[in-house]
């Protein structure tokens, strides 16, 4: 029971920023991304949605359609790409343009020009691509281990080491909503979340109903 009640708050915690939240489409990085080509990209998925309803065949209207629908979104693409390049290229020229002789052959070098950027063969004395390979990975492993490793474990014991020192105490603290939302006020935003997806901004900004199962469970 208590699991499920763990389940049911992290679900309602989850569900409710997925409904209050308002989430930046990935797509959207894409620079050249346009209203025209999510109404192409939406006509693909229909006309691939109902390709299957009638056995997935190689000719006929629906299929002929579906194939259409694919060629323009994707002609589309190269399109937008295309002209959001020479866009950007016109621009650049035109910045460039505007600065005199020595500042414009300054600004290209600075941007296209990085001399100093060469392929190396030696890196912490050793020479040879195996070796370097070797000593540049040892260099970076670090980059994707957490900056806190073992903090889990580190937690874990610091419970149970209070849980041993209070076992034998009547006068326990009440945990209510008081303390939970002082404990709350002190936790960092703009941290990965855990194990069950829920971040601190989940239970920060989450109403007090949230705080009273929280102090509860």
């Amino acid at each position: 029971m208590i699991d499920q009640y763990y389940r049911d708050i992290v679900q309602c915690l989850i569900s409710a920023s997925n409904s209050s939240i308002p989430v930046k489409n990935s797509v959207r990085e894409k620079y050249w991304w346009n209203e025209e080509l999510d109404e192409l990209k939406q006509q693909v998925i229909d006309a691939t949605s109902l390709w299957p309803t009638v056995g997935c065949p190689r000719g006929g209207t629906i299929n002929s359609n579906r194939l259409q629908c694919k060629c323009r979104y994707k002609f589309a693409i190269k399109q937008a790409i295309m002209i959001a390049d020479q866009e950007f290229n016109e621009d650049l020229f035109n910045y460039f343009s505007s600065k005199d002789d020595d500042e414009f052959w300054h600004l290209w070098h600075k941007r296209y020009c990085p001399s100093s950027l060469k392929t190396t063969n030696t890196l912490n004395g050793k020479q040879g691509d195996i070796n370097i390979c070797y000593e540049f990975t040892q260099e970076f492993s670090s980059v994707f281990q957490p900056n806190t490793p073992n903090s889990d474990l580190k937690y874990k014991d610091e419970l149970r080491d209070y849980i041993e020192s209070v076992k034998h105490n009547s006068e326990l603290p009440l945990v209510d909503t008081d303390m939970l939302g002082c404990c709350l006020s002190k936790m960092k935003l703009n941290k990965s979340p855990g194990f069950d997806n829920v971040s601190a901004q989940h239970l920060i900004y989450a109403n007090k109903d949230s705080q009273v199962h929280l102090s509860a469970f």
